[in-house]
């Protein structure tokens, strides 16, 4: 008895893919081109993650207090002469050299604020490989690294320049009468160019730092040991060569990353610094700025150089 086998056939082919029915494309000859400011979407995120640190908000607010208790000293000697008043300095100068004394007066603080901020800016992602995520974007490492930098630099700007800013306008509305704006009517952009001083030297060096760790505790030890290894290095030297002779050797004690910042900010102020024990004369530029431009360069290009989307194996 016979049975018809069935025999099998191939299907039909199918189709590898449907026609694009929207062919606009092809005409199309303009650039490419992302948003210019990616930068600003690194940086926006560093600056929301400090909603919820309590440091940051306890030393931001002991900044704040540095202010007004110097603005509390000024009403106070306000109506004092200058003679009887050391801190105060000649007339002209009697307002400047209050600003000048807080900028310097919260230094610490500010590299407290740097450490919390910028400690994880790179390392963080070193330590969870998101640099290969942040990199496979329309990120260049420019962006990137513009990103981390600003985001410290705009934080620490605000911390200085906010409540300078309130101190101003306290002395603006009190002592306008008193040559408050005719002893110094440039005091504005003074300000604005002191706050910038440490926020850019913090940020450069701090985001070097960063690149070269894989933790955050690694890189603020490793700042800190900048930090406070450069002034140690120049209060040695000045002690050897100068034998406590400020007078003489107060340029070599300011050879350190603080004792730059603080250079820097008394040239852009122009004030000397008057006290019972010594007078603190106005460094020259010339010294100084070199100083600061080595390390901010040394820092940016140190952390350029670590940024890597996927790690490099040498043979």
């Amino acid at each position: 008895m016979d049975f018809d086998i069935p025999t099998t056939t191939n299907p039909p082919a199918q189709s590898q893919g449907s026609p694009i029915a929207d062919l606009s494309y092809r005409t199309y000859e303009g650039e490419l081109k992302t948003r210019s400011l990616r930068w600003w979407v690194i940086s926006l995120s560093m600056l929301r993650s400090l909603k919820k640190n309590v440091g940051f908000w306890i030393t931001s607010a002991i900044i704040l207090l540095v202010y007004v208790l110097n603005g509390l000293q000024l009403y106070l000697t306000s109506n004092l002469p200058a003679g009887i008043n050391p801190l105060a300095g000649d007339e002209k100068t009697k307002y400047t050299n209050v600003f000048y004394s807080a900028n310097t007066q919260h230094g610490l603080l500010l590299f407290i604020v740097a450490l919390i901020v910028g400690a994880g800016a790179i390392s963080a992602d070193n330590k969870a490989n998101a640099l290969l995520v942040y990199l496979s974007k329309p990120l260049t490492k420019a962006d990137y690294l513009l990103g981390k930098w600003m985001g410290i630099f705009i934080t620490l700007f605000l911390e200085t320049f906010v409540p300078s800013l309130v101190l101003y306008l306290y002395c603006l509305t009190s002592y306008l009468d008193k040559g408050f704006f005719k002893n110094d009517p440039m005091l504005f952009f003074k300000i604005v160019a002191s706050a910038s001083i440490p926020a850019a030297l913090h940020a450069s060096i701090m985001v070097g730092c960063s690149a070269w760790s894989k933790a955050p505790r690694i890189a603020s030890l490793f700042y800190a040991g900048i930090y406070f290894g450069s002034a140690m290095i120049s209060g040695i030297a000045f002690g050897v060569l100068y034998r406590g002779d400020f007078e003489r050797g107060q340029t070599v004690m300011r050879y350190s990353l603080s004792g730059t910042i603080e250079a820097l900010q008394q040239i852009t102020y122009h004030v000397v610094v008057k006290n019972p024990l010594f007078n603190l004369a106005i460094p020259p530029i010339v010294t100084f700025l070199p100083v600061a431009v080595v390390l901010g360069v040394v820092g940016v290009a140190a952390a350029r150089a670590k940024i890597h989307a996927v790690e490099v194996v040498k043979g």
